[in-house]
C-alpha cells in the first residue's frame, strides 16, 4: 500500500554512494511513499533549499517527508511519523547520530525552536499545503540555516506539532567532513 507522502531528496553530483543509501532507506520503508522526488544540483544552486522547494511545488501528497543524501531512515520511519501526525501538520522523528562530531540535540518542544535547532530536514514530515502556505524552505542565512528558518514559520503560522518518540522511526545522521551543520 502507497500512503500519501512524497519523498523529497535534494543531492549533489558527487554524493552518488550516499545517495544510494538514502534511497535503499526508502525502499526498505514498511509504508512506502507515493512518490519519492530526488534533484541533484547539476546547476550550481549550492544549497538544498531550491531543490527542496522546487520539489515540494511538483509533490501531488497530502505529506512531504524530506531525506537528505547523506542521511537515512530506519524501515518503521514513515510509518511512525504518519500515526504521530494525525492530529498535526508538523510531525519531528528522533535522530540517532552516526559518526564523528557532536552529537544531535533532541527536545520535542516546538518552543525551543527560536534558540535552538534540534532536528534536521530528514527528521520532518510535514504537511504540504501547510508547508507552501509559509513559503516553504527560505535561503540559508547562517547561522539560521534554511530548515530552522523553516521549522520556525511552520510553529509561528500555527502548524499543529507532534513528535515520535519511537526509535525505529528514527533518521539517521551521517556526520561526515562535508556536512554543512554541527
Amino acid at each position: 500500500m502507497k500512503s500519501s507522502v512524497t519523498v523529497i531528496t535534494p543531492s549533489m553530483p558527487a554524493r552518488t554512494e550516499m545517495l544510494n543509501r538514502a534511497l535503499q532507506s526508502v525502499n526498505e520503508q514498511t509504508v512506502k511513499p507515493y512518490e519519492h522526488l530526488v534533484s541533484v544540483d547539476h546547476w550550481g544552486w549550492g544549497n538544498g533549499a531550491v531543490a527542496r522547494n522546487r520539489l515540494a511545488a511538483a509533490a501531488e501528497t497530502e505529506w512531504l517527508a524530506f531525506l537528505d543524501d547523506d542521511d537515512a531512515w530506519r524501515p518503521q520511519h514513515l510509518s511512525s511519523m504518519l500515526n504521530a501526525g494525525e492530529s498535526a501538520d508538523l510531525v519531528c522523528s528522533l535522530i540517532e547520530w552516526t559518526g564523528e562530531g557532536n552529537a544531535a540535540i533532541h527536545d520535542c518542544d516546538p518552543s525551543k525552536l527560536h534558540t535552538s535547532n534540534w532536528f534536521n530536514p530528514s527528521a520532518a514530515l510535514v504537511r504540504r499545503h501547510v508547508f507552501l502556505d509559509v513559503g516553504g524552505f527560505p535561503a540559508p542565512a547562517p547561522p539560521m540555516w534554511d530548515d530552522w528558518a523553516c521549522w520556525i514559520r511552520l510553529v509561528d503560522a500555527g502548524a499543529r506539532y507532534a513528535c515520535t518518540h519511537d526509535p525505529e522511526a528514527a533518521a539517521i545522521y551521517n556526520w561526515h567532513e562535508t556536512n554543512i551543520s554541527l
